[in-house]
This record gives C-alpha cells, sequence and structure tokens, in this order.
C-alpha cells in the first residue's frame, strides 16, 4: 500500500488497480518531459510514476517559482494519474 505524508498530517492512500496493464497517459497531470510514460500498470496491479514535478497540466510551465508551489502541484498530479490508471485516492 502505498501512502504519503503532507504537512497536514493527513494520509493520502493508494486502493485499488485495475488488472490491465500497460502506459498510463492523462492530461489531467502534467505531461511527460522526454522520452517515457507518465506512468505504468504492471500485471500486479501496482502502478509506477514517472518523476513527478512542478509542472501544471495543461501549459506545461512550472507551478511557481517556489518550493512549496511545485511541490503542492508535484504532489497534486499523483492523484490524477491513479485515477487515470481507473484507481482512486482515500484521504483517512
Amino acid at each position: 500500500m502505498f501512502s504519503a505524508s503532507f504537512a497536514t498530517s493527513s494520509l493520502l492512500r493508494y486502493r485499488s488497480l485495475p488488472d490491465p496493464s500497460g502506459p498510463v497517459k492523462t492530461g489531467l497531470a502534467a505531461t511527460a518531459v522526454g522520452p517515457y510514460n507518465q506512468g505504468v500498470v504492471i500485471k500486479d496491479g501496482t502502478l509506477y510514476v514517472s518523476g513527478c514535478i512542478g509542472l501544471r497540466p495543461g501549459n506545461g510551465e512550472m507551478a511557481g517559482l517556489d518550493f512549496r508551489a511545485q511541490a503542492k502541484q508535484a504532489l497534486g498530479n499523483w492523484p490524477r494519474l491513479v485515477k487515470a490508471a481507473g484507481g482512486m485516492w482515500a484521504i483517512s
């Protein structure tokens, strides 16, 4: 199970991914900046995500000049990739 801790002490937990494996591509998260996929689901349902950085979906620009803005955007892109792969996040 994947979990990420945030400054608010909330936990985001990955719940489930579909059985079909393959690349994940979505316009809801920043596009890959290079010859790779945003993410890949393997046969056991594990989602591997490429280096998420603070790029805004759509325009491909950095979310801001400071660490906080870029980190917030990068962490915001993860749930979108999980959703595109057919999974979901739960906040606990």
